[in-house]
């Protein structure tokens, strides 16, 4: 891959964009453990990807029960219930808040 001003460098897991799907774009995020490059890609709808090697394939007895963790679900994150799942399950959690966060909001 290239970009301009850091010219070209390897990017690893290409390999898991399934293919014949339209790249929406991409950033390059710097984190303290490296560099990350997060690819967004249009799916048509109806579409579902092809398999994709070293994509988990799950048979067996529990294979009914497992592959629902596996599909495409929409997320909502609401008021009433925290997450909401297209499939039906609610999720609720509670995001605590860091000292530092605290003592910075009193400030202002």
């Amino acid at each position: 891959a290239r970009i301009q001003k850091l010219g070209n460098f390897r990017v690893l897991g290409l390999h898991q964009i399934p293919r014949g799907v339209e790249i929406a774009g991409a950033v390059l995020v710097r984190k303290p453990s490296g560099y990350y490059l997060h690819v967004t890609c249009y799916l048509p709808k109806g579409d579902s990807p092809k398999p994709i090697a070293g994509q988990p394939h799950v048979t067996g007895p529990r294979a009914r029960t497992l592959r629902g963790y596996l599909e495409a679900v929409g997320l909502d994150f609401g008021i009433g219930s925290k997450l909401t799942l297209s499939n039906g399950i609610k999720i609720d959690f509670e995001v605590h808040e860091t000292p530092r966060l605290k003592r910075l909001q009193r400030k202002l």
